[in-house]
């Protein structure tokens, strides 16, 4: 598998880069999104930035929150013709944008392409604006799809599935839900830890998940208390692609493992379920002397003390105010 390594533009009001990519200019643009990113107005300034030198430019707004197969043949069909997909959204609509990038171009069916696979891209580009921190998907050549029936989620990994570039622009979360907030960071924050104890971690994915895990720590508590802080806005979109990555460098763990069943069997949301299932984990992991050492680390570096106990305190106390 392919680490993704995106070109990344990341400061308060980047959204305006989209006029100055290169790739964008004289291009047949389909921008991606949602309802709710249209109501904010953010889908309509992406809109406009990208029509000051595209050649077109149209829209398809209509992904769901945990999107499936037809939602990407939905976008299939708004992105016949074009040359460069920009989404701008959480991770559904990320997802849902680099799926129809990878299909369009190999021509294959989408279930072809479930599991891990070697399959790239061959024209199209695309561009990943997140709006919340949390999924990472951004960093990520991965992404996820909901089945119809069954609720189950299925995960697609390829190095087609990568950006060209990302946008971090903090000025897009300040419309973010405190509830969304919440549960978006405490996924940055569960996959910062889930990083850091793998067994095919890396000494990459452990600097990665280090300092993500510190600035989600630090920063979190101050999104929730404050939704308008920009600076701590900035400071968790910085964590969850920082953790994106890690992943790609690296893999999950349990807590990912019973928390997306707990999605899919009581519709949880996907943040707040991982999140729940940290405390008796990081208990349980912490058993073998090695994983202790690495969760006392992150502890004391994100100013909590080299106390397993007080990491599992700051995990439930940020959990309670969620």
């Amino acid at each position: 598998m392919m680490v993704p390594d995106p070109r990344v533009i990341a400061r308060a009001g980047a959204l305006e880069a989209l006029v100055d990519i290169a790739e964008l200019h004289d291009a047949r643009v389909l921008v991606v999104s949602d309802a709710g990113l249209v109501d904010a107005g953010h889908a309509g300034k992406a809109v406009a930035y990208c029509d000051v030198r595209a050649a077109s430019v149209r829209r398809h707004v209509d992904v769901r929150s945990s999107p499936s197969a037809q939602d990407v043949e939905a976008c299939l069909k708004a992105a016949q013709g074009v040359d460069a997909i920009v989404a701008i959204g959480g991770g559904s609509v990320m997802d849902v944008a680099k799926l129809c990038a990878l299909v369009r171009d190999t021509g294959e069916p989408i279930d072809t392409h479930r599991g891990v696979h070697e399959t790239r891209r061959s024209s199209t580009t695309l561009v990943l604006i997140p709006t919340t921190a949390g999924t990472g998907s951004e960093a990520q050549a991965a992404a996820i799809l909901r089945d119809e029936e069954s609720g189950q989620k299925g995960a697609y990994l390829a190095p087609g599935l990568s950006a060209d570039v990302v946008i971090l622009d903090p000025k897009l979360s300040l419309t973010c839900p405190r509830a969304v907030s919440a549960s978006s960071g405490l996924d940055a924050l569960t996959h910062a830890l889930e990083v850091a104890v793998t067994r095919v971690r890396t000494a990459k994915s452990d600097a990665l998940s280090q300092s993500a895990f510190v600035r989600a720590s630090k920063a979190l508590p101050r999104v929730l208390a404050d939704g308008d802080d920009l600076s701590a806005r900035g400071e968790m979109l910085t964590a969850a692609y920082e953790a994106g990555l890690g992943i790609a460098h690296s893999m999950l763990g349990a807590a990912h493992a019973a928390g997306n069943a707990l999605s899919a069997r009581y519709g949880m949301v996907h943040g707040i379920a991982v999140a729940r299932m940290l405390p008796a984990l990081v208990a349980y992991n912490a058993e073998e002397g090695a994983v202790a050492e690495r969760y006392q680390d992150l502890a004391e570096a994100a100013g909590l003390g080299r106390s397993i106990e007080g990491l599992i305190t700051h995990i439930e106390t940020l959990l309670a105010s969620a």
